[in-house]
């Protein structure tokens, strides 16, 4: 009897708990706002509707400002500003600052869809080969979407496949996209073994950072817009200004989270949008402006690996001056390989030739890469090389690293010396994501579940959320039978 009781209650407990959690990811929206003078209260929306996820909406005490910001849930919409309810532009600034008076004040996020984008479509041959699929979606024109899924036992990985056209022979790979592609459909090609054993794992999910500098001209980051993390995992972010600019602070889905340059971002479970913010402020702004002194930096990547498996390592080049041809020397431990023929050059790179070898050198593995071509690398950061590294089957679990032995960069014949940044390997057995109940794909049943579900069943959606997890009474359809059943695997695991 008092088992029940108390489940009851715990229960009741999570329920309010996962509404709670639920609720500050909609958003605040009174019925009955405060009477006048007693409280501000700052009612946010997007339009169109389900454009954006608003953060800063809420009730304020009078005379105080209010953090509020508006992220985009999908690459097709572009913000333009926020509108007041006269109509009124009151700024252009996906984050602001909100002197908060008493009464009401509600603001519109306004987007409009964004054309320049392209589809990526997921499809399995045959269809029962796969548990699941991901980095379908829509992207940037910019972006290089991480493909990546789960097949089942008796099934043989072949292919990715582009209008028959193989594009990959991995079962995880960056896509390229094509010139002029809008939409485009990627089969992931399997034939029937059943000699195939089970993986050992399924892959975490992993989600993209996508960084700016605001201004395009103020400075640069050591890290690529579009980097691709598991969830879980950290980067340190470095803003450097450019010359007659000063670094301001970074912006975390359009909210102030650092005025350091240097920012430590922690993956979570959807893609993150961070902003560097620089200011123009010359020493003698009457004085014409002096050449920029420019500055170069090769780095290496972080992946996630199993043990016998094999994953592209990005090689990463920042340049504000042109660099035409780039060498270096990278050393790690001996576990790891690096396969020559499966190099591949990026959208910053193409067109260009590389020779990559791999050779032993006592208990390391050294890996020379060279790229050549007759014109300057595209842009001025981002990825220049993937290469295609092989964890051996007996690779214990832990961190590794990458670290670079030479770099020399060129431009025609003049010679640049770029600063190195080594990477980092992680070597796991990833957690499973076919868990009844994960709906998150953490490989955890817990509250954070049970709000994700609760907020689905409302109305919002997920990158991450799998439908299949969240069935959890097996009747085809996701509904509040499901969050008491879902409740009850949490106290299940849990007490």
């Amino acid at each position: 009897m008092i088992r029940d009781r108390l489940r009851t209650a715990v229960t009741v407990f999570l329920l309010a708990v996962a509404s709670a959690v639920e609720a500050q990811w909609t958003g605040f929206d009174p019925d009955t706002p405060p009477e006048p003078g007693q409280r501000g209260v700052v009612v946010l929306t997007s339009r169109p509707e389900g454009a954006a996820t608003l953060i800063g909406g809420g009730s304020y005490t009078p005379g105080t400002t209010a953090r509020i910001s508006s992220s985009r849930t999908s690459a097709v919409w572009k913000f333009e500003g926020w509108l007041n309810e006269s109509g009124d532009t009151i700024s252009r600034s996906t984050a602001i600052s909100l002197p908060v008076t008493a009464g009401v004040t509600r603001l519109a996020a306004c987007y409009k869809e964004d054309t320049d984008t392209f589809h990526v479509a997921l499809s399995a041959n045959p269809a029962e080969a796969i548990y699941s699929m991901y980095g379908g979606g829509t992207y940037d024109n910019t972006e290089r979407p991480y493909i990546h899924l789960s097949k089942r036992t008796g099934f043989r990985f072949q292919s990715w496949t582009r209008n028959g056209e193989v594009v990959s022979e991995q079962q995880s790979f960056y896509y390229d996209r094509r010139d002029g592609e809008n939409d485009v459909t990627l089969v992931a090609n399997f034939i029937f073994d059943p000699t195939t054993p089970a993986e050992p794992d399924t892959a975490r999910l992993r989600h993209t950072v996508y960084i700016q500098c605001d201004p395009d001209v103020g400075g640069t980051v050591n890290y690529p817009d579009g980097t691709t993390m598991l969830e879980g995992d950290e980067i340190t972010l470095t803003a450097r200004p450019n010359k007659d600019f000063v670094f301001m602070g970074w912006l975390r889905d359009g909210v102030e989270v650092s005025s350091e340059k240097s920012y430590t971002l922690r993956m979570g479970r959807t893609n993150t949008y961070m902003t560097a913010r620089f200011m123009y402020s010359p020493d003698t702004p009457e004085e014409p402006l002096m050449p920029v002194q420019h500055t170069y930096a090769v780095y290496a990547g972080t992946v996630t690996v199993n043990p016998g498996l094999s994953v592209y390592l990005p090689i990463s080049l920042e340049n504000t001056g042109d660099i035409d041809n780039l060498e270096f020397t990278l050393r790690m431990p001996r576990t790891f390989t690096v396969e020559k023929s499966k190099t591949q050059t990026t959208t910053r790179t193409q067109g260009f030739v590389t020779t990559t070898e791999c050779h032993v050198a006592g208990d390391s593995t050294e890996v020379d890469v060279r790229i050549t071509g007759d014109k300057p690398f595209a842009y001025n950061n981002g990825a220049v090389v993937n290469l295609y590294l092989t964890a051996a089957d007996t690779t214990s679990l832990g961190t590794y690293g990458v670290n670079f032995v030479s770099a020399t960069g060129y431009d025609g014949t003049s010679i640049r010396h770029p600063s190195t940044h080594g990477g980092t390997i992680i070597v796991e057995r990833a957690l499973p994501t076919d868990m009844l109940g994960d709906v998150n794909g953490d490989g955890r049943i817990n509250i954070q579940d049970v709000a994700m579900l609760t907020g689905y069943i409302n109305g919002r959606r997920y990158d991450s959320f799998i439908k299949k997890n969240a069935d959890i009474n097996g009747d085809g359809r996701i509904n509040i039978a499901d969050v008491a059943l879902l409740v009850e695997l949490v106290i299940i695991y849990n007490m």
